[in-house]
């Protein structure tokens, strides 16, 4: 039985949560609230990930694996 998914800390909730690319409206790709987070720390704070994984409290390794899902969703 898998462990139970550790939500890590968010600052304030998205407004939107679901990206629609403009070729395909038909596909909706939905990323997590703590993908977003994650998104938002990295790259528009310019934080390193060791910074980026104290705020959110998470180790290092979770915020790595939660932002390449996020990046791989989004591209």
């Amino acid at each position: 039985m898998p462990r139970r998914r550790c939500c890590g800390l968010v600052e304030q909730e998205p407004c939107h949560r679901q990206l629609t690319p403009l070729d395909d409206e038909e596909r909706v790709v939905t990323l997590l609230v703590e993908e977003l987070e994650t998104i938002r720390l990295k790259n528009l704070t310019g934080m390193d990930q060791a910074a980026c994984a104290v705020t959110m409290g998470v180790s290092r390794a979770t915020f790595q694996r939660i932002l390449n899902a996020a990046r791989q969703k989004i591209t």
